[in-house]
């Protein structure tokens, strides 16, 4: 059966509940994959545990990202595109560094030749196609009509001929081009859809490009789509101003008017509504309004269904009152919650490097697991913005405890592993020590590696010697005080790794 559901709700518990009875439903052969859209590794690892604890046994299920999943559905429709996509950024960064010197004296190019200058400076090359690579990534996705009109208009800017530059190369096609052929593929009558996947499921998405959304809305003509979304608010929020955007407006206005009275923000009926939704939602909103617009305008002849379910958290606490406000769309005001000496439910710690925000971290979890006796690690789940910086200080932290009673469990879920080898990986970071500092957690790091572990016939007990010996030599970071110089610090040898060896050398003697 094909069609397009919509789930709804502000608790992640709830769309699991609408997932798991979606999911019910056996697919007509076992052999079938179940397709779940995710947005991260963590999700997918929350999903797989939960779906195994309520079925048993849980399997052959694919949870790709959105562009993959966009991506495996085109050549459903469109088998003969590359496997490559030549117009990915990382890719057209390098194809356009071969041709901004061939064009960058032609007439309409005098902006990017000022800014380049006489085409010494490579890495100023990389820099400006690595940035142009990612605008015109974004404009097949948010601005396609421009793209085409690129193509076949008559415009003569330095971006419309750059552009036609590129398709002249005749490398592959484009998002814009790849969602306009779908569109027109899609649509016939009679298209063999056997093969096709008989359900696919979106989970827990705030927030989702245009032309992923397109794609999928479109593919509900054939198969069935469900979207189980993650809304904060169950009032329509999706037009909230800032305070600080409302101001402007308003500024706007009276200047306007500057003749006549002065209107205020009541006289203007602007809807501010809850400050940090209308501050950082205005992504979200865009996507929600994109989403229920799309849904009411669906050809009849696609099936619908609709269910939104919100819960309120109540004011039990701080991080419930703030939930409870953005989900009823609710400012306070001067209305004031008493806070219990007790209430820790939103903490902020500020600390001066990655290496002490792990170390604050691991001391909050030991005295959340003292605290709450049932506590299991399994239950914590922890975000990081730039896991590839601080996976060394997760190491250096939560490995390097060797105190069995106060070692924490941990498992890095969210690591690209198919992004680099082992091998490529660990000689980018010897690579990275010599503009570094040289820091004691960057040289663990490396020897930490299994590569290097196995080079050097080192086993986990030679690291913990190892770290005994800088510990006790007290080296810190730099080689010596001559590479501290060249780092334009003042020069002094302690803490350095030379002065430590040097102390282990004389303490052997």
């Amino acid at each position: 059966m094909s069609g397009l559901q919509l789930f709804s709700s502000n608790n992640l518990d709830i769309l699991l509940d609408y997932l798991i009875e979606d999911l019910s439903e056996p697919l007509p052969s076992p052999l079938q994959r179940e397709i779940i859209v995710v947005q991260s590794k963590g999700m997918e690892r929350w999903l797989s545990i939960r779906l195994a604890e309520k079925f048993g046994i849980w399997g052959n299920c694919s949870y790709p990202f959105p562009n993959e999943a966009v991506r495996e559905l085109i050549k459903e429709i469109l088998p003969d595109i590359a496997e490559d996509d030549l117009f990915a950024p990382e890719v057209l960064t390098w194809r356009l560094m071969g041709l901004i010197p061939q064009l960058i004296h032609e007439p309409g190019f005098e902006s990017l030749q000022n800014y380049l200058g006489d085409m010494q400076d490579a890495l100023k090359l990389f820099q400006l196609a690595k940035q142009l690579a990612g605008i015109f990534d974004q404009y097949t996705v948010y601005r396609p009509e421009w793209i085409l009109n690129w193509e076949e208009g008559p415009e003569e800017h330095w971006q419309a001929r750059l552009w036609r530059e590129l398709l002249q190369e005749g490398l592959g096609y484009h998002k814009a081009r790849l969602k306009k052929q779908f569109f027109e593929k899609i649509f016939t009558p009679n298209l063999k859809t056997a093969h096709w996947p008989k359900r696919l499921s979106v989970f827990g998405l705030s927030n989702l490009p245009p032309f992923h959304l397109d794609i999928l809305i479109a593919l509900s003509k054939h198969i069935k789509v469900t979207l189980f979304l993650l809304d904060p608010c169950r009032e329509y929020w999706y037009d909230l101003l800032s305070e600080k955007k409302a101001g402007k407006i308003q500024g706007k206005i009276n200047f306007q008017k500057k003749n006549k009275r002065i209107y205020t923000s009541e006289e203007l009926h602007f809807d501010i509504g809850y400050p940090l939704l209308a501050s950082f939602g205005k992504y979200g909103a865009s996507f929600f309004e994109q989403v229920h617009e799309s849904f009411d305008n669906l050809p009849e002849k696609i099936s619908r269904y609709e269910e939104t379910k919100f819960s309120d958290p109540g004011n039990n606490s701080l991080l419930n009152c703030l939930q409870s406000d953005i989900l009823n769309l609710r400012k306070r005001g001067t209305e004031k919650k008493l806070i219990a000496a007790d209430d820790h439910s939103i903490q902020v710690h500020s600390c001066h490097s990655p290496m002490r925000e792990m170390e604050a971290l691991s001391d909050y979890l030991l005295d959340l697991f003292e605290k709450k006796k049932n506590l299991d690690p399994k239950d914590i789940l922890i975000f990081v913005p730039n896991m590839k910086e601080y996976i060394p200080y997760i190491h250096a932290v939560f490995k390097g405890c060797q105190e069995s009673e106060i070692k924490i469990p941990y498992t890095i879920i969210d690591q690209r592993t198919n992004e680099e080898s082992q091998i490529i990986a660990v000689f980018k970071k010897i690579l990275s020590l010599f503009w570094g500092r040289f820091s004691q957690i960057e040289v663990m790091d490396i020897l930490e590696s299994p590569l290097v572990l196995d080079k050097f016939d080192l086993q986990e007990e030679d690291l913990e010697l190892i770290r005994q010996w800088i510990e006790k030599t007290r080296i810190r970071w730099g080689v010596n005080g001559e590479d501290r110089r060249l780092k334009g610090l003042p020069v002094f040898e302690n803490n350095t790794w030379m002065s430590g060896i040097e102390r282990l050398l004389l303490g052997y003697a």
